[in-house]
């Protein structure tokens, strides 16, 4: 198995949702998948009025989000830091 660090892209994760993931998993393409079936909002688009919704494959495709194998590195470093003011 590996690590894998799941980020979304700058500007599109909003309020309720992930904007990261550390996932173990032994391909990105799992790793993406787990994280897709983890999310929260940003895995879902409201229509006008809040009447019906519907799926979006945000960690699942590149254009929402990167995914990068995680490699053990010699130093000390802060792998995942998550913080949301609010």
């Amino acid at each position: 198995m590996k690590l894998w660090l799941l980020k979304s892209k700058k500007g599109i994760v909003a309020y309720d949702s992930y904007d990261a993931f550390v996932i173990c998993a032994g391909t990105e393409k799992r790793a993406r998948a787990i994280a897709q079936a983890s999310g929260g909002d940003e895995i879902m688009r409201w229509s006008s009025g809040y009447q019906s919704r519907s799926n979006v494959p945000f960690w699942t495709d590149e254009q929402y989000s990167t995914c990068v194998e995680l490699v053990p590195h010699k130093r000390a470093e802060v792998i995942l830091g998550s913080f949301n003011a609010g």
